[in-house]
């Protein structure tokens, strides 16, 4: 389920923009996360709160960006399918998307946020 009450992803460190966001709610939807479905090219699936995931039954190589509390990206990597994530101390969110995409957008020690970017836009 996609969240309308949030404009789009952006990297407050640098000003792009990191895509659709795609908020899932409830034990059930994180479960299912991107089990059995490809990702969009320019959504990012927002898990919080969340500290380590999978990609079991997910059938491509996923972007995975820990986050703390404040948004600072604490680690980021491409996890292949069948694979279990690290534990991240401090992770209080997750960002994925296709492979390929946060890891050019994002670097450690940036700050991620939802809503409408720098100065509005």
């Amino acid at each position: 389920m996609v969240d309308s009450s949030l404009d789009g992803l952006w990297n407050a460190t640098t000003g792009k923009r990191l895509g659709q966001p795609d908020r899932l709610r409830g034990w059930a939807a994180l479960a299912w996360g991107w089990i059995a479905r490809r990702p969009p090219a320019d959504v990012v699936l927002v898990l919080a709160p969340c500290s380590r995931i999978h990609t079991f039954g997910v059938p491509v190589s996923i972007d995975v960006v820990h986050c703390d509390c404040d948004g600072t990206v604490l680690c980021l990597y491409t996890l292949m399918p069948n694979r279990i994530g690290p534990r991240v101390s401090g992770t209080r969110s997750i960002w994925e998307s296709r492979a390929g995409f946060l890891t050019e957008l994002a670097s450690v020690g940036d700050r991620l946020e939802r809503g409408l970017g720098r100065n509005g836009i």
